[in-house]
């Protein structure tokens, strides 16, 4: 055993910031990430795969991105087996939050250690002392008052007292005494899987053990393949990783789900993999039906998670990642589907098709404008049947009124609603009573005919008044 534990080497430590929104985790993230990863190539920074290393001190370390990273949901049910260590951020001006307690049960319940980040403090309204005792009422034992959880104040916005976090960062880490095998065959966790047509199916993954290099064959519970291709988080093709390296691959037949463990192996897998088929079609009626495709798994967990939340009556048919493809918009036409493409473009062939077929799709770089648009399309504008303008006031007794005018557009019939508007804008609503047209008692009055209205109304109806008539299609 004591030989064994000499072969082990120190690893660098994988770290997830988590908190309340609007607490600076971004912030904090884009702060470390500007001034310590590449600094030789800035330029390159932006087509980071979601994971990162920065090198302090000679110290490395992992960052997972999680913020806006929609992929992170499932991991923490998992466990966070991703992760070593977590950074708690806690803005001073708004202290702890509901989201604030909910990351903090789990940070207790999964047993991840963690660091307290307590931001904001350049702000005016910055409560530190009130911020540390709701953090201690909330079974958060800091350092200092009578606990062992490190904490440092910090802004992420100027930079002050970042340093200082990352030293905590590094000293964690070297008591949690962090190891590898490097004889070990290669192992890890997936947290990103992207589909492209120019590339394919393209995994992000955390090395936890082992040296990964190309031509492994890499295994999942659900996919499996040969690694063609390694790169790292700034998309740089290398020939071998240590652990805790995010990294790039490239040779997967199938794409694995996000949260997944992937193991290596020198020879083939001998069992044949199974994999989920993309298409769940249900005989169950459905008010609507969906198909859902994304960039990448992490969005396309958001956005059905969403959709189930906002739509429940929606049936998704199909979701999957990649681009809008011919055979979505076929599927489409043939259920009467509509489309939703969230970070992801429609094919050439496949908007051809669109036209000819009359699919709707909707696609959005962001997730609200996606489930906005929907909402607008499920529910659309009444379609205007019929205007009259208010030429004369004849009668008025209470919520009731009889008036003349002319039908401007549509016909006019008896039992519609209608809005009244004046100047311009809506003022209340009505419905017609009873319908006169040269003095006899008719159903319907025509465009470019007058009439006396007998209508109910909310309000008062005056002279160069227009209402106007819609009705659902």
């Amino acid at each position: 055993m004591g030989n064994m534990r000499n072969q082990l080497k120190a690893r660098s430590p994988v770290v997830v910031v988590l908190g309340h929104i609007d607490a600076g985790k971004t912030t904090l993230l884009d702060y470390i990430r500007k001034t310590k990863v590449a600094q030789t190539e800035p330029g390159e920074i932006t087509q980071s795969i979601g994971a990162y290393e920065i090198e302090i001190k000679g110290e490395r370390i992992t960052f997972i991105d999680t913020p806006g990273h929609q992929a992170f949901s499932r991991m923490r049910q998992r466990g966070a087996q991703v992760a070593d260590l977590a950074i708690l951020v806690v803005a001073a001006d708004e202290g702890v939050k509901d989201q604030t307690i909910e990351v903090i049960k789990l940070l207790q319940q999964i047993k991840l250690p963690y660091i307290v980040a307590i931001n904001k403090i350049d702000k005016s309204q910055a409560n530190v002392e009130k911020t540390k005792s709701q953090l201690l009422k909330h079974g958060v034992m800091l350092e200092k008052y009578g606990g062992d959880v490190s904490w440092q104040e910090i802004s992420a916005k100027t930079g002050k007292g970042i340093e200082e976090l990352l030293d905590l960062i590094i000293l964690a880490s070297q008591m949690l005494d962090l190891k590898y095998n490097p004889d070990a065959l290669p192992s890890g966790v997936i947290i990103e899987v992207e589909k492209t047509s120019r590339r394919g199916i393209e995994a992000t993954a955390i090395l936890k053990d082992g040296v990964l290099k190309p031509n492994l064959y890499i295994k999942t519970p659900t996919a499996s393949g040969k690694i063609k291709l390694l790169e790292n988080f700034l998309r740089k093709k290398v020939d071998l990783l240590v652990p805790s390296a995010p990294t790039l691959i490239l040779g997967f037949k199938y794409p694995p789900q996000v949260g997944e463990r992937f193991t290596t192996s020198i020879e083939p897998p001998s069992e044949k993999m199974e994999t989920k088929k993309e298409i769940v079609i249900s005989t169950k009626p459905a008010k609507f039906n969906l198909i859902l495709k994304a960039k990448d798994f992490g969005s396309l967990e958001a956005l059905e998670q969403i959709i189930r939340a906002s739509f429940p009556d929606a049936k998704i048919l199909k979701k999957g990642i990649g681009n809008i493809s011919e055979e979505d918009v076929e599927l489409a036409s043939q259920f009467k589907a509509v489309i939703i493409g969230f970070k992801t473009k429609i094919e050439r062939i496949a908007q051809q098709l669109q036209i000819q077929k009359k699919v709707d799709i909707i696609t959005s770089e962001i997730i609200y404008k996606l489930i906005e648009s929907l909402e607008k399309h499920l529910k659309p504008e009444p379609k205007v049947v019929a205007e009259f303008d208010v030429l004369k006031v004849f009668r008025v007794e209470k919520n009731k009124q009889i008036i003349g005018g002319k039908v401007n557009s549509g016909e006019l019939k008896v039992g519609q609603e209608c809005e009244i508007l004046r100047e311009g804008k809506t003022i209340g609503q009505g419905k017609v009573l009873n319908l006169q047209s040269e003095r006899k008692d008719v159903l319907v009055v025509k465009q470019g005919e007058l009439a006396g209205v007998k209508i109910e109304a909310n309000v008062t109806i005056i002279p160069k008044d227009r209402l106007i008539f819609k009705r659902l299609e």
